[in-house]
Parts: C-alpha cells; structure tokens; sequence
C-alpha cells in the first residue's frame, strides 16, 4: 500500500533528515513564531542545494532534465513538512514564486535570478491574488500599461507570501482590455523599485511571512516582461498545477507528524489502568488516520509520477490537494482528540499542527475550487475514462 520510492529518492529522504536533524530544527527552535522570514533558514536550506533540486543544470541547479522534477519536489515538501515546518515554509514559497521563471523566462532572465535562488542571495513572492480577486483570479484589476521601455503598475495584492522579505515579486497584471483571461501579462519587479510598498504585513493563525503589496505608478524595464505578454494567466495555472500536488505532499507530511505525536502520546498515557492504547477506540483513531494518510500519499505521488512523465495532472493534482488538505485536517483534529486537554495548550505540537493545516485549504485553489475543477471535468467528460464513462452511462 506505501508508495515506493526508488533509491535516489531514498537517498534525498535520508539527505533531508539528516539535515533537519542537524541544521533545520535547530534553526526552528530558536526562531520561534514569527510572521517573518528566517534568513538562517534560507541560508541552511541554500547550502543544503535544496533550492538546487528542481532549477536546470544550465541556471546553476541539479536538475539534469530542462523541467522540475515533481517527485523530489513533493518528497522535499513531504519530508520538511514532517520534521520542520518553519523550513517547508521558507522553501516551498520561493520555489512558487521562482517557479513563473523557469516556465517562461528569457535565457537571461533565468541565468540571473535562478542563479539568485539557488545561492539563496534572494527570495521570491508570487503575486497573483488580490482583494477582490481570489478563487476568481481572472478578476484581478492590477493593471500594466507600457509607456515608452518601461511598464507602469497600479494595483493591490494581498495574501502575498514573503511580502516584505521577498526581493523579487512576480506579479500578474492586466495590460489589455481582451477577454478573461487573454489580456493577462506577468512581470518581474525587484522589490527596490520605486512605487512597490509593502502596506500591510498579515497575522495568521500560523506563524507566517505574508501581507499585502501595493503598486503605485510602480516603473519597471519593457524586458522585465515575463513571457509573452497576455498568456500571464496560462503561467499562473501552469505554476499551479506543479505546485497543487506538492501543497499536498506537504498536507502528508504534516499529517504524518500529527500521527506520529499522538500514538507516541496514546502509548504512554495511562488511565483506567493502562496505556490509552488498550481502548479500542484510540485504536480506532489511529487506524484510520494511518489509512486516510497512506491514501493521501498515494494520490500525492501518483499526480507527481504523471507529471514527470510530461502529463497534464490538473485532475490528478486536484484531486491530490483536496483529499490530503482534508485528510491533514481530520488528522489534526483526531490527534488533539487523543491528547484530550494537553492538545489544546499553546505549544503542544498538536495545537501548532492543528493551525499549520487549516490554510492549504484556501491557498493555491480552495477545496471549493478543487471540486469544481474535479466536477466540471467529470460532467464534460474530460475526466472521466472509458471504462468508467460506460459504467455511469
């Protein structure tokens, strides 16, 4: 029933638990809740050359394929997720926010500021959501008019990870009145250019680096355009669609974690005369959130594995984040139920995982967008294969 990984990917899970080990949850451990961004940890996670793993040979990664490997980026996620969630965090955004580059970029553009990533010398941001644009992304009302060689941004973002730390934001602007999502362009904007401010900084109910960026008469170079001007949502979805499949990687391994704490909690709890673990009902819990885990990780790394083989995985990468975003939440919930009161004080680790789930059910596509996404394919079909159309037929 476990997935089964091949021995360099072994080898990568065994790289990351050393490191986490040694560097990482040392790192954590004195940083604390913060809703900034630890720069020891970007450091330790760029000298590892975990920011490596997915970026070409050609831009200074370890990648020998022109594409992300989606495996290792799902096992990264995964396995810091597990130990260090403070490191999960500081490496999945800036992969994000990179990831538009190495999509779309000019090969100059990807030599400079891929090279940046790797080296850690600069985090990134992915600017796409905005107040009244969220879920309905191509709503969104930042626009980019091109004056002379230079293009001028107004607009708002908001929910943007790394805001304020980040030194280069990728932002989706409208640059024409066509249609949908036709008039939608993406630019690089370092984060000392003129207009770029940095309004708000966010408090959620995890720690974590986020707030809302806003652009006024903000002048950027014609060439920081990235890609062809109004296919800006295309690079959007397709970031997307890398990335769902890994958010749930990283709903596993928190998920793994929360297990873990509460049957090591279970076993040594005693009450009625013995360890909790007697009780059927305990077992019970564990039993299912061992299964639902197992069944997340699988959906997980079955979209990875079709994503590496050059497939299309909108359904699969859907469907991934929504059962393992709901499969961490369950987890979470049934592993403070067995740590009864102590799960609810600050600092348990229950209670911190409790909060660390919740968000991935919003960001990167809700669980609403999810089934919609799922939904709409099974009514038109194209989610739907032969074998199984004939049976609801």
């Amino acid at each position: 029933m476990d997935y089964r990984f091949n021995e360099r990917e072994q080898a990568l899970i065994k790289k990351i638990k050393e490191v986490c080990e040694k560097q990482l949850i040392p790192i954590q451990e004195e940083f604390g809740e913060q809703d900034v961004l630890s720069f020891d940890m970007v450091r330790a996670l760029a000298e590892n050359d975990f920011y490596r793993r997915h970026i070409p040979v050609a831009y200074g990664g370890l990648n020998e394929a022109d594409q992300a490997n989606a495996t290792e980026l799902c096992i990264i996620r995964e396995e810091l997720a597990r130990q260090c969630p403070l490191a999960e965090s500081t490496y999945s955004v800036t992969c994000l926010g990179s990831f538009p580059i190495l999509l779309a970029g000019t090969e100059e553009q990807k030599k400079h500021y891929l090279g940046k990533m790797t080296s850690g010398e600069e985090v990134f941001a992915f600017a796409l959501t905005e107040p009244n644009a969220g879920s309905d992304a191509v709503s969104l009302q930042t626009t980019a008019k091109l004056d002379g060689n230079e293009w001028v941004i107004n607009g708002k973002k908001i929910f943007i990870s790394n805001a304020g730390d980040a030194g280069v934001y990728v932002v989706f602007a409208r640059t024409s009145d066509a249609p949908g999502s036709k008039g939608i362009s993406t630019f690089i904007v370092e984060d000392d250019n003129i207009g770029l401010e940095v309004t708000q900084r966010l408090k959620m109910i995890a720690p974590h680096p986020i707030g809302e960026v806003t652009f006024t008469n903000c002048r950027i170079p014609k060439e920081n355009l990235l890609g062809e001007e109004g296919r800006g949502f295309k690079y959007a979805m397709q970031s997307l669609d890398m990335f769902r499949s890994s958010v749930g990687a990283q709903q596993v391994g928190f998920a793994e974690a929360a297990l873990e704490h509460a049957a090591e909690y279970a076993r040594k709890r005693h009450a009625f005369g013995g360890p909790i673990t007697q009780f059927q009902a305990i077992q019970f819990k564990l039993a299912d959130m061992y299964t639902e885990i197992q069944a997340a990780k699988n959906l997980v790394y079955y979209a990875a594995h079709r994503k590496d083989l050059g497939n299309r995985v909108t359904k699969e990468a859907a469907i991934a984040k929504l059962y393992a975003t709901q499969v961490a939440q369950r987890v979470a919930y049934e592993g403070q139920q067995i740590f009864g009161g102590y799960g609810m004080i600050k600092g348990n680790p229950l209670e911190l995982l409790y909060r660390e789930v919740r968000p991935a059910a919003i960001y990167e596509g809700s669980t609403e967008i999810q089934h919609m996404v799922i939904g709409r394919g099974m009514i038109n079909g194209s989610f739907i294969d032969d074998s199984v159309e004939k049976v609801l037929l």
